[in-house]
């Protein structure tokens, strides 16, 4: 290719790329993230969660069996390092994805939300992460719906310490606890 088609080719992805900042589309094909930033007005509590590293490290998730036996799902036996299981356990697991999807489904009144038909509030995406949790963990075990050592509920339990955000002073904790079970409905993720 010429110098002169490369420059014609940046020209035209530089113009569309303007245009869709003129127009705040958010979900653009030819940017790899939404364009804006969420701004969310701070409350007066700060919250923090207690990521118990060891915990997952020598006991993680609770599993209970279509047999009815129980066993630990360690960071170990799902192969991923301490940081993602710490990701997995809480925050997937108690159904909080990753920032881009919430920041993809904040209702910013952009043009995209108009174009893809949305209403006020609904989200662009929806994904059922407690779905997603107990699907890939069978499949990361080599486990099929209806063997015996097929799992069928994860349990989790964690902790919040709350702060007073101005002063930072202890206010409690609030006790997490979840249960994710299998629905058949789901058995086709398997196929």
């Amino acid at each position: 290719m010429s110098k002169r088609t490369i420059s014609i080719i940046l020209a035209v992805h530089l113009a569309i790329c303007w245009v869709a900042v003129a127009f705040r589309i958010d979900r653009f094909p030819l940017t790899w993230a939404p364009m804006y930033s969420v701004y969310k007005p701070k409350k007066d509590v700060f919250t923090v969660s207690h990521k118990d590293k060891k915990f997952l490290g020598e006991f993680g998730w609770l599993a209970t069996r279509l047999d009815g036996e129980t066993e630990w799902v360690t960071r170990y036996d799902v192969n991923v390092p301490n940081r993602s299981m710490w990701r997995l356990y809480y925050q997937r697991t108690f159904g909080k994805g990753p920032p881009k999807y919430k920041h993809m489904n904040h209702d910013a009144g952009t043009f995209d939300r108009w174009l893809w038909g949305l209403e006020a509030g609904e989200p662009f995406i929806d994904i059922d992460w407690k779905h997603r949790m107990l699907v890939a963990v069978n499949k990361t075990l080599g486990r099929e719906p209806g063997a015996p050592d097929f799992i069928v509920s994860l349990e989790a339990t964690g902790q919040k310490y709350r702060f007073d955000r101005d002063t930072l002073a202890y206010i409690g904790v609030d006790e997490r606890h979840v249960v994710v079970t299998w629905d058949e409905s789901w058995r086709s993720d398997f196929q």
